[in-house]
């Protein structure tokens, strides 16, 4: 979710070609409700959003009582450089923060990582035979 439509087209893109299917989010409230009506995967967000920010939908995914919501990872973009807001972002569990602009090779990285340490906690909690 991004309030300009350049980047969203470009994260869109990237994450398409990579075989994810994309759902828009105009703001941190409807990104919200959907979660609660479709299971996601990842979430993209800026942290400058109208009406509820990036990092005030990070903290209602992780205050949310529903499992699926509150560990479901998040990468959080910003073109404002404040290594308090990055410090913050990465002292969430499951939360990732990539800055503006957005390269296609670090997303594309840092989506494969999520991928694959989700695929290992999923294997660890996994009843062994």
């Amino acid at each position: 979710m991004d309030d300009v439509p350049s980047i969203r087209i470009h994260i869109n893109k990237t994450m398409r070609g990579m075989g994810i299917e994309t759902w828009h989010a105009g703001n941190g409230d409807q990104a919200y409700r959907l979660l609660h009506r479709h299971p996601f995967d990842i979430v993209v967000t800026d942290i400058e959003m109208p009406e509820t920010s990036g990092l005030e939908l990070l903290s209602s995914m992780r205050q949310s009582t529903n499992q699926r919501i509150s560990k479901t990872p998040v990468i959080v973009t910003s073109s404002v450089r404040d290594q308090r807001i990055e410090q913050q972002v990465r002292f969430v569990k499951f939360a990732y923060f990539l800055p503006k602009p957005i390269r296609t090779t670090e997303l594309k990285v840092l989506l494969q990582m999520i991928a694959t340490s989700r695929t290992l906690r999923a294997e660890r909690m996994s009843p062994k035979r």
